[in-house]
């Protein structure tokens, strides 16, 4: 599943992959996973388990998404249509890339 995803996010950004965060599910433990990062140069940093707030702009995202894609839903009146789901969550994602931000210096 991740050559998939790997070679979609590379033909798509032009960039190779080059760090991956990810917590310590068993998928991302695996002895095939992690022969497959070390072949194609990609650096793993893990987090603790438990400890969501390690990767707190991912945990944010998960909620953002979520969010702007039902508000996008709800203001079409297409509330209760699933059919959309994965479209509206696209549409969001393209549109919180695109947007400007500002990083807040602690």
């Amino acid at each position: 599943m991740f050559k998939k995803f790997k070679a979609l996010v590379e033909n798509h950004t032009g960039r190779k992959i080059k760090k991956l965060r990810t917590d310590n599910g068993l998928e991302f433990c695996e002895t095939e996973f992690n022969e497959f990062c070390a072949v194609n140069g990609i650096a793993r940093h893990k987090t603790l388990v438990g400890k969501p707030q390690q990767n707190g702009v991912t945990e944010r995202i998960n909620q953002t998404l979520p969010e702007k894609a039902c508000c996008m839903l709800s203001k079409a009146g297409l509330w209760d249509r699933k059919a959309f789901w994965a479209e509206a969550v696209s549409t969001a994602c393209y549109l919180v890339n695109r947007s400007p931000y500002t990083s807040i210096d602690f």
